[in-house]
């Protein structure tokens, strides 16, 4: 820990204003009653002391900054609080893993609480409802947040050292290089990254033509016979487009995609074993939902704060021409359904019903904005004039006449309403006889978890959801043909039979990335029935390329290999260890640890920090157990545990780096402690120059649009003593770190990879030439092996990056 002075000031000053409050009249001051703005009430203040004031405060100007808690939640496990609050702008990062942001607006202030008003708060992609926030200001100028705390703050603030560490200067202000301070140097060859080759991603968008699905598969659309259900095959892949495949509907020989922010990719399918690109339509804002319907495209996109409807021509197939765009009144997420006649607007708490008899001028004929659940989901209109959605309810509407709507009946998804589950995200409903069946998202609140099925019989006037089955993944999209289900979902595809809908069966599932046994000690990634390309291809003798592959192979946070056992950090479970005797085929052996978030594997012992810094050893069952723990070692959360000498670990954390000197398995002791005036997110070493590189930002999580960064450049020789060569600002929200090809490679939340040239390892100079990945984050695998980058993400699969020739 170290020490700071900010606190005591502010709460000296917070003394010393209430102490000259006069007990003269109350001071009236306006308070906006109504969130209009223009309609002020008169609030009275109490008196206190009877001295004339000498000092006028603003004590919402004191919470600005980022303010940390950490607690305690049973003799394991302790959890981590942050929140950030800027000019109106207010993020919650927690551990275990929650983020969420939004607007705030003071109410209430006085010089010991401030009330907000929180608004426009989203979670992962869902809204929360707008609520009040009470902060109380504790005497050692620590916060009370909503009877939390207390809070300290991590912008200005501490706590007391432990006398078992020595406290490092920060770096000096003149250190600090402004990116824009660096230009491209000529003397360095331009070499950007080139993606070779791409395998495996999520599902994410599906639609059928005949017997013929076309779906994501990562960055690519993938064509599927589905003549033998049992038995789908691939029939062909497009190239790797610029993102991953969210959005995907058909209109002729064509597969209208969204895949790349600010574009459609318009794909000839005519071949589906030659899907090639033949036109790029240009869209503002971030499309949310496509239908197609006759010659007519609708699409919903949010750009400058608001949501857009819009109808586009496309019978010129390789063009599309806008006929008309409503600005809708929500800026919810939003899902199209169509009958022909009308197109349904789906968003959270509300639907809009337009009339298309006209299909090139919607008009809106009737809403529904009366109905419980939040989840947003498309839409089934029936012939019979039924409208049915799945959210957290399931809901029948009668829209057999628009503009006078009429809710039939609706029934939760579960016993969430009685504590007994959490509520459910909704999902896709078909209808088998008077049985509406529903495949939903998984759980209302992240992780989603499997999905479930759900049966309900709609011909009963108090209808009842019953749950059928708990499916093997979380659906992301699923179309219907009869009674089969077409399932798109983070490995590849599923096909249900729904012709019992009190039994479904699971006909195949198609999984896009498979792990290959080559032979003579290879291995690779492949894709379908083909063969790994040489790109894909893995010598398993070599230890640090076994390590990669393996690595690669299994969704984690960290990971790392001793013998035939595997550990991985795994962002929901915590650490756990595996058998991979056979490479191809891991099978998990225990969940050591669900608290542990990061790891440092040395020799046979395993050291993880989440509760405290614990070193585990095998057991005579090779099953790890824990031998030690320092709970002295850091406070906080750890985001990485770095090796920066043969005895010494830095631990990265939010306020600064904790030096940890290592005097034998087990023997941790804490040494010394770097500030920073910034949270540190990640950090990777050079040995043969003893540099070490950190980076962090002030930036919440994802935010997209953030000013600037900080690289660190140490030089390690002494690692338990680090000294601070350089500083740089590196523009964007920048998260990690990556050495390759003798750059240092740092990376953006939207998807920036930024190469810095090493002349001088301790002055990191910032290249002319990045690439834009083709994701928007930062919470990704990498792996270098020779002149190979592997990247890997749930969403895109694996890409493989060489540099270009020269």
């Amino acid at each position: 820990m170290h020490k700071q002075t900010l606190p005591l000031l502010i709460f000296l000053l917070l003394a010393f204003i209430v102490a000259c409050t006069p007990d003269a009249a109350p001071t009236p001051r306006p308070v906006d009653d109504d969130d209009d703005g223009d309609r002020p009430r008169t609030e009275e203040v109490e008196p206190t002391r009877a001295v004339e004031p000498t000092v006028a405060v603003d004590t919402a100007a004191a919470i600005q900054g980022r303010w940390s808690y950490t607690e305690a939640v049973d003799e394991n496990f302790s959890a981590s609080y942050s929140y950030f609050f800027e000019d109106g702008e207010l993020s919650f990062e927690g551990y275990p893993p929650r983020f969420w942001s939004g607007n705030y607006e003071v109410v209430e202030e006085s010089s010991e609480q401030i009330v907000l008003s929180l608004t426009n708060m989203d979670e992962e992609g869902e809204p929360l409802d707008d609520r009040l926030m009470t902060i109380d200001i504790n005497s050692d100028g620590t916060l009370l947040i909503d009877g939390q705390g207390s809070y300290a703050s991590l912008t200005t603030a501490a706590t007391q050292t432990p006398e078992s560490y020595i406290e490092h200067e920060p770096p000096p202000e003149s250190l600090t290089v402004s990116a824009a301070d660096f230009p491209t140097l000529p003397s360095v060859p331009s070499r950007p990254l080139v993606l070779m080759d791409h395998v495996g991603g999520a599902a994410k968008a599906v639609a059928l033509s005949g017997d013929v699905a076309f779906a994501g598969e990562g960055l690519r659309v993938t064509a599927v016979s589905l003549t033998n259900p049992t038995t789908p095959t691939v029939l062909g892949r497009s190239k790797p487009l610029g993102g991953v495949v969210r959005l995907l509907a058909l209109y002729l020989d064509a597969a209208y995609v969204v895949a790349e922010p600010g574009w459609i990719d318009v794909l000839d399918v005519s071949n589906p074993a030659q899907i090639r690109r033949i036109a790029q339509l240009s869209i503002e804002g971030e499309v949310q939902s496509m239908v197609v319907m006759g010659d007519f495209l609708y699409t919903t996109a949010v750009a400058d704060d608001k949501t857009t409807l819009t109808a586009w021509d496309i019978s010129g197939m390789v063009t599309a021409v806008p006929t008309a765009t409503i600005t809708l009144p929500t800026i919810s997420p939003t899902r199209l359904t169509t009958t022909g006649e009308l197109l349904i607007v789906s968003q959270s708490e509300r639907i809009d019903i337009f009339d298309i008899t006209q299909p090139g001028q919607p008009t809106l004929v009737g809403e529904i904005s009366s109905f419980d659940g939040f989840a947003v989901n498309p839409a089934l209109p029936l012939a019979d004039g039924r409208l049915l959605l799945a959210n957290e309810f399931f809901h029948q509407f009668n829209i057999a006449n628009p503009a006078a709507v009429e809710a039939i009946n609706s029934a939760p998804l579960g016993d969430f309403l009685t504590g007994v589950d959490s509520p459910r995200g909704g999902g896709f409903v078909t209808m088998v006889g008077d049985t509406a069946v529903v495949i939903d998202r998984g759980s209302y609140f992240a992780p989603a978890g499997a999905s479930r099925l759900w049966a309900i019989d709609t011909a009963t006037a108090e209808p009842t959801a019953q749950l059928v089955a708990e499916l093997p993944f979380t659906a992301n999209a699923v179309t219907f043909q009869g009674t089969l289900a077409v399932v798109a979902h983070e490995r590849g595809l599923s096909l249900l039979d729904l012709a019992n809908a009190a039994s479904p069966a699971v006909l195949s599932e198609l999984v896009w990335r498979s792990s290959v046994d080559l032979g003579n000690e290879m291995a690779g990634f492949a894709v379908g029935s083909t063969s790994p390309s040489q790109l894909f291809s893995f010598d398993l003798s070599d230890l640090e390329t076994r390590h990669s592959f393996l690595s690669l192979q299994t969704p984690n946070r960290f990971s790392d290999v001793y013998q035939n056992t595997q550990f991985i950090i795994d962002p929901d479970r915590g650490l756990i260890q595996l058998d991979v005797t056979n490479p191809t085929m891991p099978q998990e052996t225990a969940v050591i640890d669900p608290k542990s978030n990061t790891l440092h594997l040395a020799g046979q012992w395993l050291d993880t920090t989440g509760d405290g810094l614990q070193t585990f050893e095998p057991n005579d069952d090779g099953i790890l157990e824990q031998i030690a723990v320092c709970e002295e070692c850091y406070e906080g959360a750890i985001h990485k545990i770095l090796v920066t000498g043969p005895d010494t670990l830095h631990l990265i954390g939010p306020d600064g780096i904790y030096i940890v000197g290592v005097a034998g398995p087990g023997w941790l002791v804490p040494h010394s402690f770097l500030p920073a005036d910034f949270p540190v997110l990640d950090g990777v070493v050079r040995w043969r120059e003893n540099a070490t590189y950190y980076l962090g930002t002030e930036c919440r999580f994802a935010q997209a649009d953030c000013a600037e960064s900080t690289l660190w450049a140490l030089h390690t020789l002494r690692a338990h003593e680090p000294e601070v060569k350089n500083g740089l600002t590196v523009p964007g929200n920048a998260r990690k770190l990556v050495l390759f090809e003798g750059l240092l490679w740092v990376m953006t939340v939207d998807g920036r990879f930024i190469p810095h040239i090493l002349t001088d390892p301790f002055a990191p100079q910032m290249l002319g030439k990045g690439i834009q990945l083709p994701l928007d984050t930062t919470l990704i695998q990498t792996e270098v092996v020779g002149d190979r980058l592997f990247i890997s993400h749930p969403d895109t699969g694996i890409l493989v990056y060489q540099m270009a020739e020269e």
